[in-house]
């Protein structure tokens, strides 16, 4: 490819990086607003302002986006620095295909791959999880809803002295998350939950390497009360 493609395609992959960013913060700013007024307003604005969306934004299982609205004032307030870092880190690491976050309903979803947060077959955060959650959790702590927190694995067994099976690796993945989130950002733990599914929820089958790769994931659910 030439370079000027190479140009090309990088700014697009900024253009998808920004519009899964303002999504995310724009959702977190008004997802504690009980005037469904105001949800229209935002969401309206975002696609007033920014028109067509691109095709890499990873927006799922959702509703249509509104009509435009009325521009808000300081739509990211406090916000704006974590989307910087977040896009950073996602742009330098080029893991854009490893941090997937969707919405459905009123419900924002954020996937993990498991390689960002932990080594195979381990529970402990990895330093570069560690800084991608870290970045997340300035966003989070800024709505009071519900965190529930999973892990997921593919079926290829496990057995270790630590983690017996799937159910064990995954519980304990989440409660690594969960933990981190509490101890290290200061997130109330009533507002956090963690679960372990093992293999028993796939979002894909486990019949190649990268299906599997896939399903093994950490995935964080913001749920509006």
């Amino acid at each position: 490819m030439s370079d000027s493609g190479n140009q090309s395609s990088a700014r697009m992959l900024n253009i998808s990086f920004n519009m899964i960013l303002l999504v995310f913060f724009v959702y977190l700013n008004t997802i504690g607003e009980n005037d469904e007024s105001k949800i229209k307003k935002a969401f309206g604005s975002l696609v007033g302002t920014f028109g067509i969306i691109q095709g890499g934004l990873n927006i799922m299982e959702g509703e249509k986006l509104l009509p435009k609205g009325p521009p808000m004032l300081d739509p990211f307030k406090s916000s704006v620095d974590a989307t910087a870092m977040l896009r950073r880190f996602i742009e330098e690491r080029q893991i854009a295909d490893e941090v997937i976050i969707s919405r459905k309903q009123r419900n924002l979803t954020i996937d993990f791959s498991n390689k960002l947060l932990f080594k195979s077959g381990n529970a402990e955060l990895l330093e570069d999880g560690r800084e991608l959650l870290g970045i997340i959790a300035v966003a989070l702590k800024q709505s009071s809803s519900p965190l529930r927190i999973e892990g997921h694995t593919d079926n290829i067994p496990i057995s270790t002295k630590k983690y017996p099976s799937n159910w064990e690796l995954s519980t304990a993945r989440a409660v690594a998350v969960l933990k981190f989130l509490h101890e290290e950002h200061h997130i109330p733990a009533e507002r956090l939950l963690a679960m372990g599914y093992g293999e028993y929820r796939p979002i894909v089958p486990n019949d190649t390497p990268e299906n599997r790769a896939r399903n093994r994931r950490v995935r964080i659910i913001l749920e509006e009360e």
